[in-house]
């Protein structure tokens, strides 16, 4: 089904008295023994609905995996333009560790399905063209998506 259709289908079908995430889940191919791997950042054009808290330190934070880190956007010259693109939706997208499927968020229940959708395409658009240099041409298998508690649909790229 299309993603219009996809995304009616999970504004009728959730049933929770809160305003629901908009998932997405990618499966892919990818070979864990040469260890491909997906991890960018994605700037969505409406957000994902989840206010953030920004602290700006110019402090390391230790050994405990709470370091700055260039890949994800917390180290940077710019420190303006970081802060106002996590303030305006950026997200960070990667695989499972130990497997090939890829969760993120792209909104909540209340947003526009034309939100939703442009949601959407701009992380599949961001996958196809971010992908790892290793990974080959055909790596998204399927997509699906879903609200947080509800059932998930398949969208035909």
């Amino acid at each position: 089904m299309t993603i219009n259709e996809a995304i009616t289908k999970v504004k009728e079908s959730s049933r929770e008295k809160f305003d629901a995430s908009i998932e997405v889940h990618v499966n892919c191919v990818l070979d864990k023994e040469k260890q491909e791997t997906v991890r960018l950042g994605v700037l969505l054009p409406h957000g994902t609905g989840k206010s953030k808290k920004i602290a700006v330190i110019a402090k390391i934070l230790g050994p405990a995996g709470l370091m700055p880190n260039p890949k994800n956007g917390t180290v940077t010259e710019d420190v303006k333009k970081a802060v106002a693109q996590f303030k305006k939706g950026r997200t960070d997208v990667r695989n499972e560790a130990n497997g090939s499927v890829i969760h993120t968020v792209i909104g909540k229940r209340s947003f526009t399905d034309q939100a939703l959708t442009e949601n959407f395409q701009e992380l599949i658009s961001a996958l196809r063209s971010g992908k790892a240099q290793k990974v080959g041409q055909d790596w998204i298998k399927s997509v699906y998506i879903c609200s947080s508690m509800g059932p998930s649909f398949e969208v035909a790229l």
